[in-house]
């Protein structure tokens, strides 16, 4: 329902653009897809929307303040300059806690940048984004360079 707390606004789908106003800000080629049983697609991040009780996409990430200052303290200006440099370069993927997305990150020595994407028929949608502690867990894939 349109106007509630929860429902997702008309701009949810829109697309932020990213550096030079490209709007696919990184890939899950053929190879990772293969390897992953997934499909393979571009990363894009949408709009999105932040109701009472979760959201996805950059108004979840912008307006949890929490995940707002975790990332400012590693030297990133904005949420989406996170969301950008670990779409563009990561490494891994990894499970993510919720079925249907995967956890693709960005290892550096003290923490594991990542974004969280979900297939939506057409594209790899970033659902959020965060830097985490390294967990140890497996990685589902690891690129080769």
């Amino acid at each position: 329902m349109k106007g509630a707390p929860d429902s997702e606004p008309d701009d949810a789908q829109a697309i932020i653009p990213g550096p030079g106003g490209v709007w696919d800000i990184g890939v899950i080629d053929q190879l990772a897809a293969k390897a992953l049983a997934v499909s393979a697609g571009p990363i894009r991040l949408l709009n999105g929307y932040q109701g009472r009780t979760g959201g996805w996409g950059r108004q979840h990430l912008i307006q949890v303040r929490e995940r707002v200052r975790a990332i400012e303290a590693l030297g990133y200006p904005s949420c989406d300059a996170f969301v950008f440099d670990v779409a563009a370069n990561w490494t891994v993927a990894k499970a993510a806690a919720e079925a249907g997305r995967l956890k693709l990150v960005k290892p550096t020595a003290s923490h594991e940048l990542a974004i969280v994407v979900q297939w939506t028929g057409r594209i790899w949608s970033v659902t959020t984004a965060l830097p985490y502690r390294p967990d140890g867990k497996a990685a589902l894939y690891v690129k080769t360079v």
